[in-house]
């Protein structure tokens, strides 16, 4: 398994920075549908021991308290890339686990229609590489991108936005680990040395 590596660069402290995770580079600021965004952090996911992806989050302000990052009304956006890979069901299943958490207890109709019809975007086998994005434009929705391209209509409204957004950074998180690192930046602790460990039978995970 590679060493997670996080390379943070601050020219002054709580000036812009980028960010590079096992080899993926997250820049300090992007442009997207014409706004200027502010990277709030990034990191790894890990599953079993496995590095699975990377992640990078932005949104306009670029601030990295959690409930301010879901609640806040502005263009935001995540870029996940795929570090090995995945076979469909796993997929099906991680994304389902993560969301399950993250739904309110009594989910509206709509919200339930919403959450199905992101689950269709996600076909196939998820090969490493791919890169997902996804982009959250107020009075809009969610859009959804795949190596680039569209998976689907956009997904309208605040409250799916902030379902999928709870998913990272919301206190039920899919990733407590992984939501640690977007936002060290506000919570800034030493990290422990990186360390190396054999990788489990892969297949039985469905993670290749």
């Amino acid at each position: 398994m590679k060493w997670l590596a996080i390379l943070v660069c601050f020219v002054f402290p709580a000036t812009a920075f980028a960010l590079t995770v096992e080899g993926k580079s997250y820049e300090a600021s992007v442009t997207i549908q014409g706004h200027a965004l502010k990277l709030i952090g990034a990191g790894l996911r890990e599953v079993y021991g496995l590095n699975v992806y990377t992640l990078g989050a932005y949104s306009q302000s670029g601030g990295c308290e959690s409930k301010a990052v879901v609640d806040s009304e502005e263009v935001k956006y995540i870029r996940l890339d795929i570090l090995r890979n995945i076979d469909a069901a796993k997929v099906v299943e991680r994304i389902n686990e993560a969301f399950g958490a993250s739904m309110p207890q009594n989910p509206s109709e709509t919200l339930l229609k919403q959450r199905d019809q992101s689950f269709s975007y996600f076909k196939g086998r998820c090969l490493k590489g791919t890169v997902f994005e996804f982009i959250y434009l107020p009075g809009t929705g969610t859009i959804f991108r795949q190596n680039g391209k569209s998976m689907g209509p956009t997904i309208p409204g605040k409250e799916y936005h902030t379902v999928f957004w709870n998913v990272y950074f919301g206190p039920n998180t899919c990733c407590e680990e992984l939501k640690g690192e977007l936002l060290v930046k506000c919570n800034p602790v030493p990290k422990a040395a990186p360390y190396t460990t054999a990788d489990p039978l892969e297949s039985q995970y469905g993670y290749h």
